[in-house]
């Protein structure tokens, strides 16, 4: 009966996890953004997010 209720706590954070994360990229909000989705550039655009395509980007490039 104990397992039982520790999957049920288990695959409820799980659950709510899924929705935040579908409800703010609807929003277009950034997940894990340092900023809080509340970037400073006024575009609404994540800087992290934008470090992180830039740098796979290069090393595409690179590969090349």
């Amino acid at each position: 009966m104990t397992n039982i209720i520790i999957v049920l706590i288990i695959a409820a954070i799980i659950i709510f996890d899924i929705r935040y994360i579908i409800k703010k990229k609807k929003q277009g909000g950034c997940i894990g953004c340092p900023s809080g989705s509340s970037c400073h550039s006024g575009s609404g655009s994540c800087p992290t997010a934008e470090k992180f395509k830039k740098y796979h980007e290069e090393q595409a490039k690179l590969r090349k």
